[in-house]
């Protein structure tokens, strides 16, 4: 007996020692953490840890100047983008050291030895990281779905209740629910279930007829249902719409007059000469009529190496923004004030460059449109609109010529300014070689040249000479010593006499100076015409040298427009 009970005992013992091993081994932390897998802390790498592996993963280091190194060479973050921080189990495998063994001696104290940091196959510059990373955003997305989705099943079961419950009131509201009916209904209905009261009695319960509750509208308390409601909100918010949009109209219509464009010209014919030159609106309109359907086709200039025929690239395109008028009006608004491209760009409220390729376009594609609109005219032609003041004293003259001198910058190159200085204005000019008929009209328009040029030269390699024929007459300044040249060609030079050698003029010279002045006085006034585009009265920028020669034959023909010079 004492034996069986001391066996029993002792098994009880020995089974009760193994549980509290067991337990005792799987509760410990340690025990848990190697029963775990182990892997690298780096995102995108994939060893584990294994057993036998030879040193192979390495913990953080305590160091803390060393640990915060490894931390910002793994470069990790977690889930919502914050830094991240290993605890005490995270690992580094050797795969990211260059000898494999940053827990050497050497390698812990010296901070230029390889293994000091990490550097090798760091997680978000490989294939694996950029995998692991959207992994980590397809997550977060997904949970950000759920929560909206949730979000929004709950809102439609809240819309779902609220309708249930606004329906449900709109019955109460219709049905009799009032405290003095259910009164009368009870008392009611005890008459009537009370027969036998009613025959010892002798007494005959009335039937009671229900007590019908109006809900129409009365004139003090109206009653509107949620529908109702809601029309009248949406055809105020209709109508508040429609006021908002008339209100925009009006502000766009109102920003449109104030922005700078061609419609400013549309107040009167005063603003419409002082911002283009021309005399008028018909005119303006008349102009660009003649020239818009060729301006539609206009490709950008892109510079002098345009003119290679073997360059057959289409230039870029004229900018679209802008409408064909405004492009005319503010190439006319800059050559009339003489302002820089970046003002008149700024006005317009478009870049620098696209202003300045357009500017040049036009000006190329309006110096050939109207040359070939006034082409030098025929001797029929001249005799047909000549003045009877030529008629009567120089019935032969064909043009009145005189040079026009535009002051310029100095140029940077020597042999430039040596070239354009001009000793009669005693600064660097160009100068231009400007021809009308007798009738005021300016019919000839030679290249820019070089202020140091003469006049005789220029008269001589313009082509001016080339246009005239056998016996006509040229009418210019006594300083064109072109009579030779002239006289080759079977053209006579009519010039005011010179003094002669006693320093004193005839009588009759005099009366042929005063004859020829009071005739040639209108290739002057011509050429006051052209100074009223001011970017003839301006300093000429050297930048834009490649272009004078074409903005000059603009300015000048552009006064072919005004009224005649001479009637």
């Amino acid at each position: 007996m004492v034996t069986e009970k001391f066996k029993l005992w002792w098994a009880k013992r020995i089974t009760f020692l193994c549980l509290f091993s067991c337990l005792d081994l799987f509760c410990r932390p340690s025990v848990l953490v190697s029963a775990m897998v182990q892997t690298c802390a780096v995102i995108g790498c994939t060893n584990r840890y294994k057993r036998g592996c030879g040193g192979g993963f390495h913990r953080f280091p305590t160091n803390p100047k060393r640990r915060a190194l490894w931390i910002a060479a793994i470069r990790r973050r977690e889930a919502d983008g914050s830094p991240w921080t290993p605890d005490t189990d995270e690992r580094v495998c050797k795969r990211h050291f260059v000898l494999g063994n940053p827990n050497a001696k050497e390698a812990k104290d010296d901070e230029s030895h390889p293994d000091y940091v990490p550097s090798l196959k760091l997680g978000y510059d490989s294939a694996n990281a950029e995998t692991a990373t959207s992994k980590v955003d397809r997550s977060v997305r997904r949970e950000k779905f759920t929560e909206l989705r949730k979000k929004k099943l709950s809102d439609a079961a809240r819309l779902k209740q609220k309708e249930q419950a606004r329906k449900a009131s709109q019955q109460r509201g219709i049905s009799h629910d009032h405290s003095y009916f259910a009164e009368l209904q009870l008392s009611s209905s005890i008459f009537k279930n009370s027969t036998g009261m009613s025959s010892l009695l002798n007494l005959e319960v009335p039937t009671i007829a229900p007590i019908k509750v109006s809900t129409a509208c009365g004139p003090d308390q109206p009653y509107t249902s949620d529908a109702d409601r809601l029309e009248e909100e949406c055809k105020k918010l209709r109508a508040e719409v429609e006021r908002l949009k008339q209100r925009c109209g009006e502000l766009e219509a109102g920003l449109s007059k104030a922005q700078f464009g061609v419609h400013w010209i549309d107040e009167s014919d005063e603003k419409c000469r002082f911002l283009t030159g021309l005399p008028n609106r018909s005119v303006f309109r008349a102009v660009l009529g003649h020239v818009q359907e060729k301006a539609a086709k206009l490709t950008a200039w892109r510079g002098d190496s345009t003119s290679d025929p073997k360059d057959n690239k289409p230039g870029p395109r004229m900018t679209k923004d802008l409408s064909i008028a405004n492009q005319f009006f503010a190439t006319l608004v800059r050559l009339r004030h003489g302002m820089c491209g970046g003002f008149v760009a700024a006005l317009m409220q478009m870049p620098d460059s696209t202003f300045s390729r357009m500017y040049s376009t036009w000006i190329l594609f309006l110096s050939r449109e109207l040359s070939l609109l006034f082409p030098f005219p025929s001797r029929q032609l001249v005799d047909k609109f000549m003045p009877p003041c030529f008629k009567s004293k120089f019935p032969q003259t064909r043009i009145i010529i005189d040079c026009l001198e535009i002051q310029m910058e100095r140029p940077t190159s020597l042999l430039n300014q040596s070239i354009t200085y001009s000793s009669y204005k005693s600064r660097n000019t160009m100068k231009v070689l400007v021809g009308v008929s007798p009738a005021g009209l300016v019919t000839f328009v030679s290249d820019v040249w070089g202020g140091r040029v003469s006049d005789k030269v220029i008269t001589e390699q313009s082509g001016l000479l080339q246009l005239l024929d056998k016996g006509d007459s040229v009418m210019a300044d006594k300083g064109f010593d072109i009579e030779v040249p002239l006289a080759l060609h079977g053209v006579k030079l009519n010039i005011p006499p010179k003094l002669g050698a006693d320093g004193q003029m005839s009588a009759q010279k005099i009366e042929k100076t005063r004859r020829i002045a009071e005739l040639r006085i209108h290739v002057e006034r011509a050429i006051g015409r052209a100074r009223c585009y001011r970017v003839l009265n301006t300093v000429f920028p050297v930048s834009m040298s490649s272009l004078s020669s074409h903005i000059v034959k603009v300015c000048f023909f552009l006064t072919n427009f005004d009224a005649p010079l001479v009637n």
